[in-house]
């Protein structure tokens, strides 16, 4: 009888080891399943991204091959406009297979080359300040300041006017604060206070969200709203660009010479929509109509004089900022890029990324 009795607990032993044997296996087998599909789903949205991205790739070409033709095209005068401007602006969208994309290309040379506040030094091997360059960007935020616009989010806000002086001293190679009648610098000791501490770049600005770091354009009450507010009428390139006239903005126009009224440096803007410089002198001779032969309207004109002369004005672009966007299958992706094209229309691109640059 317990013999019996032992036989049937060793068989009840077996099955339940069986059980467990089984839904270990089953398990296994569940989460080598799931974990083949997480896998498969992994490498599958992989290719879609990498395929969104080639994609984007493409589109970049595209953009550069419509910006060769366009020296191509110019019969040996290129010219780069308003209307242009606005086109390259308003973009394209174009099916692709299984998505769409979507590109806007928008010029960078009608605002104003930070990194021209210095210039290189031939006798001293140096980069210094550019006086010429300092003063039109010191205007440039006076103009800001005092002639806001009525559909800007941040009209409300104050560009310190001591700024010009602070990026100039960001980016020059020396560790003495510039200091004037006009307002003062800020050089390592400023910002080795700062938690954490660091030092100025003492080089090229790469991206405007670099400013961000420089003294001013940051404050606890308004945050980046001094940048955003310069943002439509400055930029961040190689150093010795030249203004676009054909399609800078009344306040950088109007920055470019003292004494330049802001109503006229709109009725200029508004004449180079209709009429867009074929040359340089078509610009001067025009800008300087709005001064005097008394001794402020000479001074003017060889103000004038001395931007043509150091090749501060163009009618041309040569730097071009890029959005593409693509969606493939559901995937989504973005590339921000600019783009360098010389005056014999060849074309490079020298920044690429998927985000602001």
């Amino acid at each position: 009888m317990n013999n019996l009795s032992g036989k049937k607990n060793q068989k009840g032993v077996a099955l339940i080891t069986a059980l467990l044997v089984v839904s270990i296996a089953v398990i296994a087998a569940a989460a080598m399943y799931q974990r083949e599909y997480f896998n498969r789903q992994h490498l599958h949205n992989i290719i879609k991204n990498d395929q969104s991205y080639y994609y984007s790739i493409a589109a970049e070409s595209w953009a550069m091959t419509i910006l060769a033709d366009d020296i191509e095209n110019s019969d040996g005068k290129p010219i780069d406009d308003a209307e242009e401007v606005s086109l390259r602006a308003e973009g394209i969208q174009a099916p692709i297979d299984n998505g769409s994309l979507s590109g806007k290309l928008f010029d960078l040379q009608g605002k104003f080359n930070i990194n021209n506040l210095i210039k290189y030094d031939k006798e001293s091997g140096k980069y210094i300040k550019s006086e010429e360059d300092f003063l039109i960007f010191y205007r440039l935020v006076e103009i800001i300041n005092e002639n806001p616009r009525e559909d800007d989010p941040y009209k409300d806000i104050e560009i310190p006017r001591d700024l010009p002086h602070k990026v100039l001293d960001w980016i020059d190679s020396d560790d003495v604060a510039t200091s004037d009648d006009m307002g003062m610098g800020a050089e390592d000791e400023v910002y080795s206070a700062q938690m954490p501490p660091y030092k100025a770049a003492n080089g090229m600005v790469m991206s405007l969200s670099e400013l961000i770091m420089v003294d001013g354009f940051h404050t606890v009450e308004n945050g980046d709203a001094v940048l955003k507010k310069l943002e439509p009428y400055i930029t961040a390139l190689p150093n010795g660009t030249h203004i676009n006239v054909n399609i800078a903005p009344p306040e950088v126009i109007a920055a470019l010479v003292k004494g330049l009224d802001l109503a006229d440096a709109q009725t200029m803007v508004n004449d180079l929509k209709e009429e867009p410089a074929q040359k340089v002198n078509d610009f001067t001779n025009n800008l300087k109509s709005f001064f005097g032969s008394d001794e402020e309207g000479l001074a003017a004109k060889k103000s004038i004089d001395n931007l043509v002369k150091n090749s501060k004005l163009g009618i041309t672009t040569n730097y071009f900022y890029l959005e593409i966007e693509t969606e493939y299958s559901g995937s989504y992706s973005r590339l921000h890029s600019i783009i360098y094209r010389s005056d014999k229309g060849e074309m490079m691109v020298i920044v690429r990324g998927d985000g602001c640059i």
